[in-house]
């Protein structure tokens, strides 16, 4: 998983996960912020869950999954206990990791997250991630342009300019093929 580190110290680290759509980036002025208040007391993590920001990309994404890909997080930084911040889908991955490796963790903290599963259906999720899924740029675009070819499409299933933008923040041009 790709992650950016804010300050440093003993204390358990503070793992931060975005929510669904987002990226570690969504969290760089918290990142910061937190730096200066707990410095120089506790590492800080903004990860970027599977699928998202600069982490890798696969066809399967369940809470389940993501849950594993946070255990799997801290056997490979060596982390001991750990503080989490969990955001939206990243607060349901955080919430089935915490359930499942409460030894893990010293304090969670949950925000905008049910922990009621939630159809894609029923939010209107399964036509925006179709729609991600089935847009391909052509390679003589650029990115760019695609970005914008990309945009007009979202904005037939989300209406607000604000929220297609933000599911954009995730458009990566693919490493094989370029679209």
């Amino acid at each position: 998983l790709a992650f950016d580190v804010y300050g440093g110290g003993v204390a358990p680290p503070l793992l931060i996960f975005h929510g669904l759509f987002g990226s570690k980036n969504n969290w760089k002025e918290i990142g910061k912020t937190l730096k200066a208040i707990l410095q120089p007391t506790r590492k800080i993590y903004a990860i970027d869950l599977r699928n998202h920001g600069q982490s890798y990309r696969s066809p399967n994404m369940t809470v389940k999954q993501l849950a594993e890909d946070i255990k799997d997080f801290i056997e490979e930084e060596g982390l001991r206990k750990v503080c989490i911040l969990g955001y939206n889908a990243g607060g349901k991955a955080a919430t089935h990791f915490v359930l499942e490796n409460p030894n893990l963790v010293q304090k969670a903290i949950i925000v905008d997250s049910s922990p009621i599963e939630s159809r894609a259906e029923a939010i209107g999720l399964d036509k925006v991630v179709l729609l991600m899924k089935n847009t391909r740029i052509p390679k003589e675009k650029t990115f760019s342009e695609g970005r914008q070819m990309a945009l007009t499409m979202l904005q037939k299933v989300i209406t607000d300019n604000h929220t297609a933008n933000y599911v954009l923040s995730n458009l990566k041009k693919s490493p094989t093929d370029g679209e």
